[in-house]
């Protein structure tokens, strides 16, 4: 008992990541990169008639005036440019998170709300909140608690903020099942064919879609289901602890990983900028495998 004791203190004790110069660069790029990709086409709306969020209170249409976009979005490219090669994000990012946040509440205020660019904007947001936060601390005088650096404290917020999503999907799904996520998880595959049914005699458009292989398997082994899908709500409950330490990071990032997959082969969703962030903020491969052949070399 001891033993195991010891092992779950080592699992979950804190160990502040100490990103490497290379690990910044190279995740500031991928989180510019994801960003530029939110930015990309013309946003066409002339109207907010379904205002959501920050556009309840302001009107965001003059996003889609080309004179503002024309600036905007090559400022925006410029600003994460110069944040990739070592601006301080509280300057460099300040274009670009305000203008891609603007674009997408505006694109939400049409009627219908997706979330496929949130967790790109939170990540970004929290960057640029460290950034802040490192000059006030300097002004103050004090230090980083966790002892590290600015650039290093920008994407530890970053990988909280990721963490923090998912403890909020997760909260949510515990609020609108009312307890019964876990319960009622065995029956989301015979809910996804009703939908997919449901879809088509609607329509009738084409021959019925193809489902696959997958959701069948889980409705003849229900209790199977019940566990790929339930086993989600404690990974993303207790997604906050994935920054304490580089373990506990690739488990909960290779997890919520499986889990996006197995549900993009149900629905036919993809789940691009969520999982090519946890990829980069919680799997990070390059460091295990830079380690691992730095081990075989000693």
């Amino acid at each position: 008992m001891n033993r195991c004791w010891q092992w779950l203190r080592g699992l979950l004790r804190y160990e502040p990541m100490g990103l490497a110069r290379w690990e910044v660069i190279l995740m500031r790029a991928g989180l510019a990169y994801l960003t530029w990709r939110v930015m990309l086409g013309d946003s066409q709306y002339q109207s907010q008639d379904h205002p959501n969020g920050i556009a309840m209170f302001a009107d965001l249409t003059w996003l889609s005036d080309n004179r503002w976009e024309d600036l905007l979005r090559p400022a925006s490219a410029a600003c994460l440019i110069a944040w990739v090669v070592g601006a301080p994000g509280a300057l460099a990012l300040l274009v670009p998170l305000f203008f891609g946040i603007g674009l997408m509440t505006l694109k939400n205020s049409q009627g219908a709300i997706g979330h496929s660019y949130q967790a790109v904007h939170l990540c970004l947001l929290g960057a640029w909140l460290a950034s802040i936060a490192h000059w006030i601390t300097r002004w103050r005088g004090s230090s980083h608690r966790k002892g590290l650096n600015a650039d290093q404290w920008e994407i530890d917020w970053s990988i909280q903020a990721l963490g923090a999503g998912y403890v909020a999907s997760a909260i949510s799904k515990l609020v609108e099942s009312s307890g019964m996520w876990f319960a009622d998880s065995q029956y989301f595959a015979l809910h996804l064919i009703k939908n997919n049914q449901m879809k088509y005699l609607e329509y009738l458009d084409g021959p019925p879609p193809e489902m696959g292989l997958l959701p069948q398997w889980l409705m003849d082994h229900p209790l199977w289901a019940q566990f790929l899908f339930g086993i989600a709500l404690p990974l993303e409950l207790f997604a906050f602890l994935a920054p304490r330490n580089r373990v506990l990071a690739l488990v909960f990032g290779t997890g919520l990983l499986v889990f996006h997959e197995m549900v993009k082969s149900l629905t036919q969703l993809d789940f691009v900028f969520n999982e090519s962030l946890l990829i980069l903020l919680f799997i990070n491969p390059v460091y295990w495998i830079v380690t691992g052949l730095r081990r075989l070399r000693v």
